[in-house]
């Protein structure tokens, strides 16, 4: 009896053993199996956003979308994602110039006179003003007006020279190709930027229409010496021009935003917790007979 009491006592020894051993074991990978889970689900989502893409000629399409990103001669910082439908007759007829002398093709750069230089000592290139003008009707669903002085995102400074705009060089900003997936403007020195979503595109003979999804961020604690989003504060609102916010949450750039190539963005990540509480937008553009698009208006949908 003693032998078989002793027999037992070891083989629940052993038990004991090989439980302790086997939790060691699977808990940890239980716990790794769990973020592997997680991970992908974050990879799975953040693949859902980057491959929503559009036509070079949407993308074009896109581009003419009035904005003002960063400007440096003290124009304010405009777009049409807003809480009412912006049509294009009522935008400040300086941004649509603004905007289309960004991506007019036809500048000459080897234009500048005397004469321009003494109205814009930063002369870079010049614009025909009547081949403009046919181009700004052909691109948005108005008539052009001239105006004088024009400023617009970065450095862009053009005046009037009897028949052509006397350019200075456009900075940074908004071009076609950064519509690819989603853009994000980190625009700190305006203390708020932008996360752009592509949803799709729609079109017939007569009209394209572009969906995204839209939400500003501003900085709670705007400060010179912070120099990425990782030291900054922020809030999300709806539309750029409420205070609506899209979530109470305090969003804490370090929470967000990690210094690796391989790592998530910033933009990505607020992208994928926060998206289904975006505002939704539509973008309408004519057809023509060449299958040119002429922007007509931005609105949300609900």
């Amino acid at each position: 009896m003693n032998k078989l009491k002793k027999v037992i006592s070891i083989i629940f020894v052993f038990l004991g053993i090989a439980f302790i051993i086997f939790s060691f074991v699977t808990v940890p990978n239980s716990k790794k199996d769990k973020k592997n889970d997680h991970n992908n689900v974050i990879d799975n989502k953040e693949k859902e956003i980057r491959q929503i893409g559009f036509s070079p000629a949407e993308q074009r399409a896109l581009s003419l979308v009035p904005k003002i990103v960063r400007n440096l001669n003290g124009l304010d910082y405009y777009n049409v994602f807003q809480n009412k439908k912006i049509n294009v007759k009522e935008v400040d007829i300086s941004i649509l110039i603004a905007n289309l002398i960004n991506l007019y093709d036809n500048k000459n750069y080897d234009g500048c006179t005397d004469s321009d230089k003494e109205i814009n000592g930063a002369c870079s290139y010049v614009i025909n003003l009547n081949e403009f003008k046919e181009k700004f009707e052909n691109t948005y669903d108005r008539k052009f007006e001239q105006v004088d002085n024009i400023k617009g995102t970065g450095v862009l400074s053009c005046k009037i020279n009897k028949d052509h705009y006397v350019c200075s060089d456009k900075g940074g900003g908004w071009v076609a190709n950064e519509y690819d997936f989603y853009f994000t403007a980190v625009t700190f020195s305006l203390e708020k930027g932008m996360l752009v979503q592509n949803v799709k595109a729609e079109t017939d003979d007569e009209y394209l229409y572009i969906y995204q999804d839209y939400a500003e961020f501003r900085i709670l604690d705007n400060d010179s010496e912070k120099n990425s989003p990782s030291d900054y504060r922020f809030k999300l609102y709806k539309y750029s021009n409420s205070d609506e916010l899209v979530t109470n949450d305090i969003i804490k750039g370090e929470d967000y935003y990690e210094d690796s190539e391989e790592a998530q963005g910033f933009d990505t990540k607020l992208i994928i917790k926060y998206r289904d509480n975006f505002s939704k937008f539509k973008h309408t553009f004519k057809v023509d007979e060449n299958r040119n698009y002429i922007y007509v208006s931005t609105e949300e949908i609900k």
